[in-house]
């Protein structure tokens, strides 16, 4: 790897090269469907983690994702949506795992309110994603974007 002269400037030149061999290719299908480029949820920067030998994984913070998602969403074809509407479910269901863990709750025995298990409703313990139930959130809203223009007001996929 050509190591530049800070993380920053290495993460640039990444996340440049990759939206140039991606935009001929989101470019075309944008002029035959709708691309939506979705944004990824925050890391869980209360993880700690050793992924590597060295155990210095945590380099990778939301700050640099956010620069590299920024930079990306400015360089995507103009035809192409850029999707952010499930980052405040995301960073609720972040929270609510900061809060379990301060107050040193065992997440397992916390009530199940859904059809997924306490554990993998909030996936607390996994530093990249979050759980199943933010992420049953975000399919329904791209149902409901997707659904909802063809649809009476009465028979919105999210009405009663």
């Amino acid at each position: 790897m050509d190591v530049k002269g800070n993380i920053i400037d290495q993460v640039d030149s990444t996340a440049i090269g990759v939206m140039q061999v991606l935009y001929p290719l989101l470019n075309h299908l944008s002029e035959l469907t709708t691309v939506v480029w979705a944004l990824p949820d925050s890391f869980k920067e209360f993880m700690l983690h050793d992924f590597g030998s060295t155990g210095k994984y945590t380099q990778q913070t939301n700050a640099i994702l956010e620069w590299v998602l920024n930079g990306q969403a400015q360089l995507l074809p103009p035809r192409v949506l850029v999707w952010d509407s499930f980052l405040p479910v995301s960073h609720a269901a972040l929270s609510d795992c900061i809060m379990f863990l301060s107050k040193n709750l065992d997440i397992k025995k916390l009530p199940a309110y859904s059809i997924f298990k306490p554990e993998i409703t909030w996936h607390c313990t996994e530093r990249m994603h979050v759980g199943f139930e933010a992420l049953f959130v975000a399919a329904q809203m791209m149902i409901n974007h997707i659904c909802n223009p063809f649809m009476d007001e009465k028979g919105y996929c999210c009405s009663s």
